[in-house]
């Protein structure tokens, strides 16, 4: 039965074969020593504050009323959303401001043996859809799960009739309407991703790229007409990215050059502006990574540098002022959180997290001098896992 876990275990070597369209081989070698170009305002920092509302009581599964964890954050036409689960439930919340949260309405069938967690938010035409996934526990399966909202966001449907019995991790609004990225570990190997796209958020559409065969993809973005995703490939332990020029129905491979000797890493997540794609993540082996941030203008050629001399990169947004990174001192392990800014994505500097709780900062999101952060709490309780950041002048 489906469980609402997730093993990343790497499994058999597979071929991961490319389109003609982009090349298979490694991106432009690290650029250790990076000239960034100057940006306008400068260097900035962000004063965080705690969201109220978003307590972490206990874990479920230990007996507890169950945590608050924030999976997903969004800003979709001036309206803030977060995604992730309250104890057992998957749970959605907006905000018109970003500090006032209110929690959505959830029509559910989830039986108490269950678990569900909400990943991701997409605007297609005058419809809300939320993916994520649902599953029984204890277990190390999962199955896909989608939401519906014709009241921008206030209550939503559920739907479970989807076409693989896998957990859909990632979505963004592209093609005609949205693509998503569906891991497929069900207990046994190999550890796949699928693309999976809709016009509508009812129908869907699946797609195999020989590219994915044995790849975790983290994330995924529109750049102008084309599709990017970033992840890593699990034979060898390598960051990757992925491009599809013809709305995610084929995908070619590029591999991303590491920070370190071992060509170890992963491509978290990523961000897109009018001219450049921006992604972070980590060199290095899992028990002690480098924060790096992979630059590129058109998903193809890439440039890495290090963002610090240690942790690990999860989520990455821009703000008016440049680029926020979030993570923590390990990808693997629950540990102090971390936080990055950068007026151009090409020289970083650490700044002072919301918190010192042991957790991995997972997403954010930001507008015009503002950000929003969530994170998957490890401690039992947690004071909060959401933060309204406010952008600042440094010290």
């Amino acid at each position: 039965m489906p469980s609402a876990s997730v093993a990343t275990s790497a499994s058999a070597s597979a071929s991961a074969s490319a389109s003609s369209t982009p090349t298979s081989s490694p991106s432009v070698e690290p650029s250790l020593d990076p000239s960034p170009t100057a940006a306008a305002g400068g260097s900035f920092e962000v004063a965080w504050e705690e969201v109220p509302g978003f307590e972490h009581p206990g874990r479920s599964d230990e007996g507890g009323e169950g945590g608050v964890a924030v999976h997903g954050i969004s800003l979709i036409e001036g309206r803030w959303f977060a995604t992730g689960s309250a104890g057992r439930d998957a749970a959605i919340w907006t905000s018109s401001d970003g500090t006032a949260w209110t929690r959505a309405t959830i029509a559910t069938i989830r039986a108490a043996d269950e678990a569900m967690r909400a990943e991701g938010v997409v605007v297609i035409g005058d419809v809300l859809v939320a993916v994520g996934s649902w599953g029984a526990v204890p277990s190390d399966q999962f199955a896909w799960v989608t939401w519906r909202s014709t009241d921008s966001g206030s209550s939503w449907e559920e739907d479970r009739n989807s076409a693989l019995p896998f957990g859909l991790r990632a979505i963004t609004a592209g093609g005609p309407g949205a693509v998503g990225v569906v891991w497929t570990y069900a207990g046994t190997l190999p550890f796949d991703s699928v693309i999976v796209t809709t016009d509508d958020g009812v129908e869907w559409s699946e797609h195999r790229p020989s590219s994915m065969r044995v790849a975790e993809v983290k994330a995924v973005a529109a750049f102008g007409d084309r599709l990017v995703a970033v992840g890593r490939q699990l034979d060898e332990g390598t960051p990757a990215a992925w491009i599809s020029d013809d709305d995610g129905a084929t995908w070619g491979m590029v591999l991303l050059a590491s920070a370190t000797e071992d060509g170890m890493g992963v491509a978290s997540d990523l961000v897109v502006s009018d001219t450049e794609i921006v992604a972070v993540g980590e060199s290095g082996a899992a028990a002690s990574p480098i924060p790096v941030a992979w630059r590129s203008t058109d998903g193809e050629t890439w440039t890495v540098a290090p963002m610090g001399e240690a942790g690990s990169a999860i989520g990455v947004t821009a703000v008016d002022r440049g680029f926020v990174a979030v993570g923590g001192a390990t990808s693997n392990e629950p540990a102090p959180p971390m936080v990055w800014t950068s007026p151009d994505a090409s020289s970083w500097t650490e700044t002072s997290p919301p918190t010192e709780t042991s957790l991995w900062i997972e997403a954010v999101a930001g507008s015009v001098g503002e950000v929003n952060a969530g994170a998957l709490c490890a401690d039992d309780p947690c004071a909060t896992t959401l933060w309204h950041g406010v952008i600042t002048e440094p010290d």
